[in-house]
């Protein structure tokens, strides 16, 4: 596999949102020590800590609220 490819994959892992034989590959080529892919998932995951620190929180309206409450 291409290098290119792993780190796409450090994104998507770095989101959290890789599964299967993808996940057990890439946490494989982890383990192998890559330090390129260790550093861009500390960055994907480092970015996306800033980015939830910047929002402002919301608070949904109540009807949201009373939708959620009602479908437990």
């Amino acid at each position: 596999m291409a290098h290119e490819e792993w780190l796409e994959r450090a994104e998507i892992y770095g989101l959290s949102a890789l599964d299967g034989d993808e996940l057990i590959q890439f946490e494989a080529h982890l383990a192998a020590g890559c330090p390129v892919c260790e550093g861009h998932v500390r960055e994907t995951r480092e970015s996306l800590a800033v980015l939830a620190r910047s929002l402002a929180p919301l608070t949904p309206p109540q009807q949201v609220k009373a939708e959620t409450a009602s479908s437990d």
